[in-house]
């Protein structure tokens, strides 16, 4: 799923490139390319 499509799900504002493919979810710490992550 695009980091676009995942902002416009949450109403969140994007910084960055929004073509960004997300692949999966992970822990700061774990994450890899392709991932997206939380704080």
């Amino acid at each position: 799923m695009k980091l676009r499509k995942i902002a416009e799900m949450l109403g969140a504002e994007l910084s960055g490139s929004p073509d960004i493919e997300i692949k999966g979810a992970a822990g700061i710490s774990d994450a890899k390319d392709g991932d997206i992550t939380f704080l």
